[in-house]
């Protein structure tokens, strides 16, 4: 028997196992579906899903299998995880790994064995899916992919798990696991020109960045405990889970545009583009949001200033109170020493306001020795009442490299009434039960209590005020990298029409630097056709009306056509500072539109126009004859042996055949006349304005048949066919129905084939009869 080699990350990979919190634990059905499943495709005995410990295998979901756990150097999964591929075993007997293991020579005789390695989302392989049978037996290639479907399954189960365990972590680790989530999707976040978030397949939030939150009147915490469908209405919820739902299933890219209720009431209108990020096996991982808002941008950035405004302005009033609690502390324990008869009654009431207060409170002697601790004290510092009294305040939680500082600070003062800095109100970082740094602002307080020292010392935690203001300076920053970097024009115009601001698309779109155009009026920098365009936008705004007009540009690297919309800046007296600019490049979409239309209309293979399009040219037909009335034809054909000609020379001869007759149709009409391809070798024919009808239409079919006469070249062939046509005539006043008329040139063409063939045949007017002609 050969024992696995240890893998050479064994350290991290045990790591990440024990954080997973599966070892020992209760039987799960979720994985147990799985192992049964697995049992069931392969029809085996037995399948497992096991863990690979530091000194055992633990078996956390079998099948057919009633053990718990076995021994590591005995194990299949300990060679299983560090196989890059399957570990398949036909037959265990005569493999020299495990011939004489004691579950191959004893129970379960384990013959047959296919296992493949479970990795965690880092990439550390923590067991393995087996599936194993007391008989030999052999695993196609099939097989091998369904059994790494299962185990894909299962992986996707425990990185569910694995979600789950990092959400709940303690507040303790927060920011570590912030800053872990960050490095795995910074690239992400880092090249989003929009709002972006990351949701789970669920729909849960995961992430969104600061613009997204600020969109919609959140900030970032706040709108992660807002689901997004409590956002939308009913059909556009049922329209995103239905998108999600494509993107899961292996869509492509996904956009729309939705109202979402902005936290102050009123809808915005948001463009979405949806997408899935997938991991390195395929596996759906998570949604990708962008959110646009154009019309918005600048007021994001007052909504950013609103916030920094709002943060500092409560700080100025936090730490007003604070300041006015500190007097009335030192009043009260000023008193305290007045009317000594009462100490007892007010420590108590002291002791009880102090535990409720939002304030971490910590009396101690001149030597540090710690006697009053409060439950806020413990909050933040982590160390219980029990843990502080007794103990020296400037080892407990004053970080090591400060302690010095602070013992001398308070002997200066007990020896000599000197007030160092250590009594100035300020901010310093404390330490944690743990060892990290705690940011806190702090009030020394000493006070005279029969005749000695002692020192009041308040302490308020303030990582999160730091936390957030780091959060808004970043904000800030992404703010301008997406204004650098927006696919979109973006500027600012004053009320004189100087230009105060131009993002560098307009350098993309123009190849000049809008450095140089700053401060300049518009009219100076554009030119006077451009300003023709855009003239009564800017007037419009500039009178407080919002606006927009698409445009066509002609200078820059390329023409463009342009979306550009003008948001008035109105101040708050109600004057008009300005106006926002924002265009957006819709050449590519005008494009696509326009391919799609012809597209839509144009039979690929000829050119000519489609069904569709001979249907429309009917029908608009019928409706010239009420101001024209003049007569008209429609005419369906068809070649005569064409499916020969594919059976003997190909589909590319037979191509060649019907583009050819398609040029010899449009040789015999007018220009105003129209020819179309149906479908295979059915081509239509429209012939407007006939003064004499029938007599028009028997002349061009005449010479339809006469042009079929000439061979068409097939290279080294040269093969004669004829046509079959059938001629639909629709008078002034007569209903319109185009349908009805390309089916009564249908059914007489085909008339024609079951007859002559080579010629042509009118369909019977209402009441009349029909008239047929052949050529020889």
């Amino acid at each position: 028997m050969i024992v696995a080699p240890i893998p050479p990350d064994e350290e991290a990979r045990l790591q990440a196992l024990n954080q997973l919190n599966l070892l020992n634990s209760d039987p799960d059905p979720a994985l147990d579906r799985l192992t049964r499943l697995a049992a069931k495709v392969f029809g085996v005995e037995n399948a497992l899903i096991s863990l690979v410990a530091a000194d055992f295998q633990f078996f956390k979901s079998c099948y057919g299998f009633t053990g718990k756990r076995t021994a590591r150097d005995v194990s299949f999964c300990g060679h299983t995880i560090i196989e890059d591929d399957l570990l398949v075993m036909e037959d265990a007997r005569v493999d020299p790994r495990f011939h004489d293991n004691p579950s191959v020579i004893g129970p379960p005789y384990i013959r047959f064995c296919a296992g493949k390695a479970l990795k965690t989302l880092s990439g550390y392989r923590i067991g393995s899916l087996c599936v194993f049978d007391p008989h030999p037996r052999k695993l196609d290639e099939a097989g091998i992919h369904m059994l790494v479907d299962v185990a894909t399954l299962v992986q996707k189960e425990l990185h569910a798990r694995e979600f789950a365990i990092r959400a709940s972590l303690s507040q303790a680790r927060a920011s570590e696991e912030i800053i872990h989530q960050e490095s795995l999707f910074r690239s992400t976040f880092d090249q989003a020109a929009v709002g972006l978030a990351h949701r789970s397949l669920d729909g849960d939030w995961l992430r969104v960045n600061a613009r997204f939150a600020n969109l919609l009147g959140y900030n970032v915490t706040s709108l992660l405990a807002v689901p997004l469908d409590e956002l939308l209405d009913v059909e556009a919820a049922a329209r995103m889970a239905a998108r999600r739902e494509r993107l899961i299933n292996g869509g492509e890219v996904e956009r729309s545009e939705e109202q979402i209720l902005h936290r102050d009431g009123h809808k915005v209108w948001v463009e979405f583009t949806y997408s899935l990020f997938r991991g390195d096996t395929g596996q759906p991982w998570f949604l990708v949001l962008v959110a646009q808002d154009i019309s918005a941008r600048k007021a994001a950035e007052a909504r950013l200033q609103e916030l920094q405004a709002s943060l500092q302005a409560e700080v100025t009033a936090r730490t007003q109170q604070l300041s006015s609690a500190n007097v009335q502390l030192a009043r009260a324990l000023g008193e305290l020493r007045v009317i000594q008869d009462q100490t007892l009654i007010k420590k108590r009431r002291l002791s009880d306001t102090l535990d409720t207060a939002l304030e971490a409170f910590v009396g101690a002697t001149p030597e540090g020795t710690i006697l009053e601790w409060n439950q806020q004290a413990s909050e933040i510092f982590g160390w219980t009442r029990d843990e502080a009294l007794g103990s020296n305040f400037a080892d407990l939680i004053i970080m090591p490299e400060h302690r010095d500082e602070v013992r001398a600070a308070v002997r200066a003062y007990v020896e000599f009434a000197d007030l160092p800095q250590l009594f100035e109100r300020g901010e310093m970082h404390a330490r944690h039960k743990d060892g990290h740094p705690v940011e806190v602002e702090k009030t020394v307080s000493p006070i005279w209590d029969n005749g000695r020292y002692l020192f009041n010392i308040f302490l308020h935690d303030i990582s999160a005020r730091k936390h957030a203001e780091a959060q808004l300076r970043e904000s800030q920053e992404q703010l301008q990298t997406i204004m650098d970097n927006v696919p979109v024009l973006i500027g600012y115009i004053e009320s004189t029409l100087r230009c105060r601001y131009m993002n560098a698309t307009y350098e993309d779109w123009f190849g000049r630097d809008p450095q140089l155009i700053m401060d300049l009026p518009i009219p100076d920098v554009v030119s006077p056709e451009e300003w023709q365009l855009i003239e009564g936008l800017i007037r419009s705004a500039l009178a407080g009306k919002k606006c927009a007009g698409d445009i066509h540009l002609d200078s820059g690297d390329k023409p463009r056509d342009v979306r550009l919309s003008m948001v008035p800046d109105v101040a708050p007296d109600g004057h008009v500072r300005g106006c926002y600019a924002l265009g957006v490049d819709l050449t590519d979409r005008k494009r696509l539109e326009e391919t799609l239309r012809r597209e839509a209309m144009e039979d690929p293979l000829t050119g000519l126009p489609n069904r569709r399009a001979i249907l429309q040219l009917i029908e608009q037909a019928c409706e010239r004859q009420a101001r024209h009335p003049q007569a008209l034809a429609v005419f369906f054909l068809d070649l005569d042996g064409f499916k020969a000609v594919n059976d003997r020379f190909g589909h590319d001869a037979g191509d060649e055949v019907l583009t050819t007759f398609g040029r010899r149709l449009q040789a015999c009409v007018r220009k105003t006349d129209a020819v179309a391809r149906l479908a295979g070798d059915e081509f239509t024919i429209l012939l407007e304005d006939l003064q004499n009808p029938q007599i028009d239409a028997t002349r061009v079919a005449q010479k339809i048949v006469q042009a079929m006469q000439q061979p068409f070249d097939l290279g080294e062939h040269q093969i004669t066919l004829s046509t079959s046509i059938g001629i639909a005539l629709h008078q002034p006043g007569e209903p319109v129905n185009a349908e009805e008329l390309l089916s009564a040139a249908d059914a007489a063409m085909y008339e024609v084939k079951q007859t002559t063939k080579n010629g042509y045949r009118f369909a019977p007017a209402v009441g009349g009869s029909t008239e047929e002609g052949k050529t020889a």
